[in-house]
């Protein structure tokens, strides 16, 4: 008989069978070059259906089937029937055991059923086999904090891994490393110091050690200061600007000034009579040039007298006042000139002013 029917490729075995009203028809077929299953449409020449025997099993390595018991059946493992893997027994992948339904001696399996991650290297873990080191499934390590003294530990294989982390924690100072928070050492390297401003006073200094650092600071100058000229009852100051921090006074240069006064104008004496010059005239009696006192007046007894062989007293008398006179002027220029530097303005104010 000729049935028209899908033929389905065995993903056990490679064998086609179809299934035609309810019937199975096996068929010999060509063995499948991968494991899934996959239909077409085909002609194949029935034969009879295989039967079979729940006390009748065939085995392999891997598992058992019920073979076909019709009697004459050329392909009674043309397909299987009933196709399951060997159990029981205790057998793992490590031990042999005995099925406990064909009772046949078999090498167990691997058993990935409860998940076992475990530390494959410092960058993985991964699902190991419960029974051998056969792992699949591997993830990256993750979580975990690592410190100076413990490696992170891995939040699913709860492994170590990665490396240390460095010291941390702690300041350093220009005297002290850093110590580390978690392991107490010190670590790193000093510390820069830790500068005040320096002034024109005094350079930085370190807030730590103490020690002085740098140069000295430029002044730092207020506003300028106009002269106030001196007067003959008031001495003035010269112009100037202060430094705020070391409060000394300094020139428009920047030249230091240890004194800012001016001393008073001072008032000349009369050079043509120095020693009286109310009444020049009569410089022993101001008050009657007319009438000398009586105790100068000359008289026979005290009278000048000529040197026959040379001046007279009198005029010796005239050449001392007069050289008296000419030293008091050459004393005035000296001082006025050259020690007070004055000009001859000056001298002309003084008596204006009067």
């Amino acid at each position: 008989t000729v049935y028209e029917f899908y033929i389905m490729l065995s993903p056990k075995t490679g064998l086609a069978f179809a299934d035609v009203a309810d019937r199975t028809v096996y068929v010999y077929g060509e063995k499948a070059t991968h494991n899934s299953g996959y239909a077409y449409m085909g002609e194949v020449t029935a034969i009879h259906k295989h039967q079979y025997n729940d006390e009748v099993w065939a085995f392999d390595a891997e598992g058992h089937w019920q073979p076909c018991v019709v009697p004459g059946c050329t392909n009674p493992h043309e397909e299987w029937f009933m196709y399951e893997d060997h159990w029981g027994g205790g057998a793992t992948c490590q031990q042999t055991g005995i099925c406990a339904r064909c009772g046949e001696e078999y090498l167990g399996y691997h058993d990935f059923a409860v998940p076992d991650y475990q530390y494959v290297d410092d960058m993985k873990c991964a699902n190991f086999c419960e029974y051998c080191d056969l792992w699949i499934d591997w993830s990256y390590h993750e979580g975990g904090v690592s410190t100076c003294q413990q490696k992170a530990v891995c939040d699913i294989c709860h492994h170590e891994y990665g490396n240390l982390a460095a010291c941390a924690g702690g300041k350093a100072t220009c005297t002290q490393r850093a110590k580390c928070a978690t392991c107490g050492e010190e670590y790193g390297e000093l510390a820069e110091h830790e500068l005040s401003m320096a002034t024109c006073t005094q350079k930085a200094v370190c807030q730590t050690c103490g020690g002085e650092f740098g140069e000295l600071a430029e002044h730092s100058f207020g506003e300028w200061i106009e002269e106030i000229p001196a007067t003959v009852e008031t001495t003035g100051t010269k112009a100037h600007k202060d430094c705020a921090v070391c409060n000394k006074h300094f020139d428009g240069d920047g030249n230091e000034i240890a004194d800012l006064t001016i001393e008073k104008l001072v008032t000349p004496e009369d050079p043509e009579n120095p020693e009286n010059p109310e009444n020049p005239e009569n410089p022993e009696n101001p008050e009657n040039p007319e009438s000398p006192d009586n105790s100068n007046t000359p008289n026979a007894s005290n009278a000048p007298t000529e040197d026959k062989d040379g001046l007279g007293t009198g005029a010796i008398v005239g050449i001392a006042i007069g050289s008296v006179a000419v030293a008091g002027v050459g004393g005035f220029a000296l001082f006025w000139f050259v020690i007070k530097k004055k000009t001859w303005a000056d001298f002309i104010a003084i008596f204006k002013k009067k």
